[in-house]
């Protein structure tokens, strides 16, 4: 079956993730992308009668963005609370397959793992959407003994195989900070996916590090140029008078990431008011150069309508036009 096409971020980098029902309440946003819709339980007792409307609601908005499915693919659910299913019911999965100290599935079992994927391509067929966004998924840097990148990767290679017959595009959410994984991982990942998600997508410690600033560029640079979407969800921690802060600068980075036509989006809540930033790859123009370094700490970048400079400590974005 024919998979659909990818969007790209050549006008507008926003994505929405984790979208919910309340959505039909506010003025649509321009997007492109949304990862992931479902609605709660308590919002209707109709829930595929309202997660249908709220559909037609998204189809309308001017860019008719393509709209994902939430899945988990790492461990099975007792009680589902949304629409559609967060995750296989855990019935249907025997204990013998659930790894020692936790309920996730041992996909390191290779009977566990090809009926854990049977099940969640499955799944994915219960609705329409063209995305399925598969959540926690691990790296074993971010959980110590946990199953190997290989075996996960095997996994997943299994789970896009199905989820692409039914013209479906497998988009996945990976605990790991880029900087650290070795090219050897960064590859094996890459043809067993349709796109990636980061909640951590420049991790702190990358930061004022060109070596590290580096290798988290040449990750995301491999993705990209494999024709992947990349999602960046920037997580603000920190205490700022500018709350804003952490997603302006991330918007910068991705500026010196990017090259034209790639799929490189930043999560922004429905609900939270457009930001001119998520525009600059249309208001910057063209990239006539490739990103360097000025300081550690600094990168800068020609455009066709500008200079644009990312302090990535400070996390401010200077524009000279």
């Amino acid at each position: 079956m024919k998979l659909p096409e990818r969007p790209n971020s050549d006008r507008n980098m926003r994505a929405l993730v984790n979208l919910n029902g309340y959505v039909a309440g506010y003025s649509p946003p321009d997007v492109s992308l949304v990862t992931d819709f479902y609605v709660h339980t308590q919002q209707t007792g109709a829930l595929a009668a309202h997660h249908q409307r709220v559909r037609y609601i998204l189809k309308t908005w001017s860019r008719d963005p393509l709209v994902g499915r939430y899945l988990s693919l790492a461990h099975p659910e007792v009680e589902c609370k949304r629409y559609p299913a967060n995750g296989v019911r855990s019935e249907w999965v025997p204990k013998k397959w659930i790894r020692k100290n936790s309920n996730f599935v041992d996909i390191s079992i290779p009977e566990a793992a090809r009926a854990w994927a049977d099940l969640t391509i499955a799944e994915a067929k219960h609705t329409d959407c063209p995305i399925l966004f598969g959540d926690n998924v691990l790296h074993p840097g971010m959980a110590p003994k946990w199953v190997s990148w290989e075996d996960t990767c095997h996994f997943l290679g299994m789970v896009k195989e199905g989820v692409n017959e039914q013209g479906k595009l497998l988009v996945v959410n990976v605990a790991m900070a880029p900087y650290y994984a070795t090219q050897n991982e960064i590859n094996m990942l890459t043809p067993v996916v349709d796109g990636v998600c980061f909640e951590t997508p420049f991790h702190p410690r990358a930061r004022g590090n060109p070596d590290k600033t580096q290798r988290q560029i040449n990750a995301y640079r491999t993705w990209l140029a494999a024709g992947k979407i990349v999602v960046w969800i920037a997580i603000d921690k920190t205490e700022t008078p500018d709350k804003y802060a952490e997603t302006r600068m991330m918007a910068g980075f991705a500026m010196m990431v990017r090259q034209p036509g790639d799929s490189l989006f930043l999560s922004w809540a429905f609900w939270r008011p457009a930001q001119d930033w998520f525009l600059w790859p249309e208001q910057m123009g063209k990239p006539l150069d490739d990103y360097v370094f000025v300081s550690d700490r600094k990168l800068l970048r020609r455009f066709e309508h500008g200079t644009m400079t990312v302090d990535t400590v400070a996390r401010t974005v200077e524009i000279e036009r």
